[in-house]
């Protein structure tokens, strides 16, 4: 698994390692299920993120992480052996489902949630595969090269049971072969032309460097993005893209950084979305205090129009889960002060266009994304700060999650980042433009780029209906565990009587 993901883009072997962890199950009982997937799951997760490491995370935290994320795939194992041996009949379509759903739940448990390293995402360069996201999320990208795992285990030999088992199977068939027929198709309609364009524009300052944090260093930066900016602004994009944390000074209430930017704003007669750390002096008390991470848009009249505070935090970098009960080491948690999350999303406007905000640790949650791709929205921006990592694997394989959250929404998606990778995303998923300097180079690169952006034309399945493919995985292996009670049920009181 961890070759199919970026930076190695081996697709094919996302649809060779779950058949191979298939395979290993094949004749298990639940216990050796749980302690195989627990294995694989811990040395897949050990491996693919270690970019962490050389970027300052704590050792033993990081370790104790990779075990975290291998229980889902312990459960897995467990749940395939369990429903081979207990529910042979309905076992090839509840094996993919149980999959879906463990996953889902890893990337979705609150503060606990581990959105790396889901599956699908292995499939982004893959059009006709991808494209099933438009209509089922990434979590149908899973369901279907686990299904396809499942189908070739259940079709490599004769079982006891083959009669049994037939009606699943093909109704996992059916169900592999729609959703990759109906894939195909939100795929083609993807690369239709669209009618109406925002001409936008990306800017990245390049190279982070580490512990600089003075006045003067972030001054120079400063400057940077704003002679960035007015090198864009030749190109006439309607609205000029800053990454997350680009701004070091605290907006509204600090003045000067407001005037500055008031004045870029009218001097490149554009749109400025900038984004830094949002607080208002203004407010009596405490909450002068507290700070969100946010996002503002200047007009061209240099006024601040509108603005977005990040809802969904990162945990132990922007707050400290259960602060009040958990007396956390100081090995996996700072003395930092917490941010405030925002309330809502902010539809932001420039002339007729409307487009979303993420920042950061939100564009790995499809359920945020769509959100903030909601009806009417007609592009999105995702805003991030991958300074931290010393190593390009991480920033590819976040590249790869706006890609799919692009297929997902059917909606095209600025991407600005201190760093890399800068550039817009298709709503194909497709990468059609990046900053880069003269020999192709992508990351730790000062650049801009100018793009007219496609504006969303409807909507895709999944932007309407959401993680539908989930639910249909709960009740199939809901149904599976009722059915399996009830046979067990008739059969002791038939031994009875």
């Amino acid at each position: 698994m961890v070759g199919a993901f970026p930076p190695y883009g081996l697709w094919a072997l996302g649809w060779l390692a779950p058949l191979g962890l298939l395979v290993a199950l094949h004749g298990a009982g639940p216990g050796r299920g749980f302690a195989l997937g627990l294995v694989a799951g811990f040395v897949f997760q050990a491996l693919l993120g270690w970019w962490l490491l050389p970027a300052g995370v704590n050792a033993a935290a990081y370790l104790a992480g990779a075990v975290v994320c291998a229980a889902y795939l312990g459960a897995f194992g467990a749940s395939a052996a369990w429903l081979g041996r207990t529910a042979p009949a309905l076992a090839p379509l509840a094996v993919p489902s149980a999959w879906v759903v463990l996953e889902w739940l890893r990337a979705n448990l609150g503060w606990l949630a581990a959105p790396w390293g889901v599956l699908g995402y292995t499939q982004a360069g893959v059009p006709g595969v991808a494209g099933v996201g438009a209509v089922a999320g990434v979590w149908g990208v899973s369901f279907v090269l686990v299904g396809a795992g499942v189908l070739a285990v259940e079709l490599s030999g004769r079982r006891p049971t083959e009669r049994a088992r037939r009606p699943a199977r093909v109704a996992l068939a059916v169900a592999l072969a729609a959703l990759l027929g109906a894939g195909a198709y939100e795929a083609r309609a993807a690369r239709e032309p669209g009618a109406a364009f925002l001409r936008v524009a990306v800017v990245q300052a390049g190279r982070h460097v580490p512990g600089r944090n003075d006045v003067r260093h972030a001054e120079r930066v400063f400057e940077r993005y704003r002679a960035l900016t007015r090198r864009a602004a030749a190109e006439r994009p309607a609205l000029v893209v800053w990454p997350e944390s680009a701004l070091p000074a605290s907006l509204p209430s600090d003045r000067a950084a407001r005037e500055a930017l008031a004045a870029l704003a009218r001097e490149t007669g554009a749109h400025l979305l900038i984004a830094g750390s949002g607080r208002d002096k203004t407010k009596p008390g405490r909450a002068a205090d507290r700070w969100a991470n946010s996002t503002f848009l200047f007009s061209p009249a240099g006024e601040i129009v509108a603005r977005y505070d990040k809802i969904r935090l990162l945990p132990f970098n922007e707050y400290t889960p259960l602060r009040r009960w958990v007396p956390w080491p100081r090995w996996i948690a700072s003395g930092m002060q917490d941010a405030v999350p925002g309330a809502e999303r902010t539809v932001f406007r420039v002339g007729d266009a409307r487009f979303g905000v993420l920042i950061c640790w939100e564009n790995l949650f499809g359920a945020e994304f769509r959100r903030a791709a909601a009806p009417g929205v007609d592009f999105v921006v995702s805003l991030t700060n991958e300074g931290f990592t010393e190593t390009g694997p991480g920033r590819h394989q976040l590249l790869a999650v706006n890609a799919f959250r692009a297929v997902e929404n059917g909606v095209a998606v600025a991407r600005a980042a201190t760093t890399g990778v800068s550039g817009f995303v298709a709503p194909s998923g497709a990468l059609v433009e990046r900053v880069a300097d003269a020999a192709g180079r992508d990351l730790d690169v000062e650049g801009f780029r100018v793009h007219a952006v496609p504006l969303a034309r409807r909507p895709t399945p999944y932007r309407r209906f959401g993680d539908w493919i989930v639910a249909a995985g709960a009740a199939i292996l809901l149904a599976t565990v009722v059915r399996t009670r009830a046979g067990a049920s008739r059969e002791a009181r038939t031994t009875a009587t």
